[in-house]
């Protein structure tokens, strides 16, 4: 593969990782004969087996594979027939027909009258022609720096690559490793970039320098991981500490959703730095491959630049995993927080109904009122009722005692009567006696 096709791959890695979609174009490779079943089989059953790291995968795989296995790529880009690839074919600057081998081209690699697919980026042509053309330190020719250049082991040194080994030999590598930033590289970075400095032939001093730079890189990396890891520590802490602990009021709930806000904020944040990272190892994996390719002379330099490499691989491991982590813990977040809304609809549904009992209590208030009125009513038409039955009582003792009173008189009469007629005298009718006694009874009533 050309060093503009490569530069350009790795240029845009992070953005193709992310919208290539790797099982649909592993058939149309397999069957143009570009990838075999084995490399198929490894991309789709890579571990961890995520989107990203098939895509990661299936880019090495690309890469490796050459010239051929760009052309195909690309023309499979081209023939998607739902332009699904379009923003990808816009960014790899892929043309929308094949294009022949241009000067500058083949001057970067093998000639080749083959019909080729390049990306139209005039950018990368002329740094690729800029290499080419550069002095060499020992005075030999430019043959040779053709012949270096037509190697793949030099694709990868873009600009950007470049930016990012002197920004590392620069004073601030080592006075502000702490307070590393992104925004700063940046800018050291484009400052580095205007100043197209030049890039000579390998030879064994400029193995060493690249060896030290890579070293203070390392350097940096190492140190900017140990200052997160406290940082991500505290985070899986306070994450182990939020889902240990059951919420019981509104405050706490608020308060946990306000944790889980700030722990879901810093692991973006933590993964957003951990992708940064992933690109600075995969630079100084370059940078590393390219020293072995190089130092042909320098047995030992090698031994320390495989030690590295190594060292890198187990950190780009940890790294992924500690991402992997982060996901599940922010999955975990997410289902907390659908917990929490679930426990918020509850409660108020529970106070809906402690308002619709306080509805009911007042309305039973109400109610009770009315009867105690109606009784109080009740209460005092009784009393009255009371009075007149105590009043007709009276009156009912006042007319039995007259009564008795009269019948004891009439008793006295009946006898006194009889006495002064005697026993020979006609007997009086009683009944008629009873009569005028009862006439005379109504007459004083």
């Amino acid at each position: 593969m050309g060093s503009v096709d490569e530069e350009t791959l790795w240029k845009h890695w992070m953005y193709l990782k992310n919208e290539l979609h790797v099982e649909d174009l592993l058939v149309d490779l397999v069957k143009s004969g570009v990838f075999t079943e084995h490399q198929q089989n490894e991309i789709l059953h890579v571990s961890p087996n995520t989107r990203q790291m098939k895509a990661e995968k299936f880019l090495k795989v690309l890469i490796q594979s050459g010239e051929k296995g760009f052309d195909v790529f690309c023309e499979i880009l081209r023939r998607n027939s739902d332009n699904r690839y379009q923003a990808v074919i816009n960014k790899l600057n892929i043309s929308n027909t094949p294009v022949e081998a241009t000067g500058a081209s083949s001057i970067a690699a093998p000639v080749n009258n083959n019909v080729q697919f390049r990306p139209e980026s005039s950018a990368s042509a002329a740094s690729s022609t800029s290499l080419c053309s550069l002095p060499s330190h020992d005075g030999e020719t430019g043959e040779k720096n053709i012949k270096q250049n037509k190697s793949a082991r030099r694709a990868w040194r873009s600009d950007a690559s470049i930016a990012g080994s002197e920004t590392a030999r620069q004073p601030m590598a080592t006075q502000n490793q702490e307070n590393l930033d992104v925004s700063t590289l940046t800018q050291n970075t484009n400052r580095v970039v205007n100043n197209d400095e030049p890039q000579g032939a390998a030879s064994i001093s400029g193995q060493l320098n690249d060896r030290q730079n890579s070293n203070i890189d390392m350097q940096v990396l190492e140190q900017e991981l140990l200052r997160l890891a406290p940082t991500i520590a505290d985070v899986f802490h306070r994450i182990s500490q939020s889902t240990a602990q059951v919420p019981v009021s509104e405050e706490d709930i608020k308060k946990v959703r306000e944790d889980n806000e700030r722990l879901r904020k810093t692991n973006r944040t933590l993964i957003e730095k951990l992708n940064i990272f992933q690109q600075r190892i995969i630079r100084l994996q370059l940078e590393n491959k390219n020293l072995r390719e190089e130092g042909e002379g320098a047995n030992e330099a090698k031994k320390d630049l495989e030690d590295k490499a190594n060292e890198l691989d187990a950190i780009e491991k940890r790294i992924e995993n500690q991402k992997i982590a982060l996901e599940e813990k922010e999955k975990e977040l997410k289902v907390q927080l659908m917990k929490i809304e679930e426990i918020e609809n509850n409660m108020s549904k529970q106070r809906n109904k402690i308002q619709e009992l306080h509805t009911l209590y007042d309305e039973g208030v109400e109610e009770s009122c009315k009867q105690q009125d109606e009784i109080q009513k009740l209460q005092e038409e009784k009393e009255v009722q009371d009075a007149q039955i105590g009043q007709l009582e009276y009156k009912q003792k006042l007319s039995n005692e007259r009564m008795k009173d009269l019948e004891d008189r009439l008793e006295q009469l009946e006898i006194g009567g009889r006495n002064r007629r005697g026993i020979g005298l006609r007997r009086s009718n009683p009944r008629a006696a009873t009569k005028r006694m009862l006439g005379m009874m109504s007459d004083y009533n």
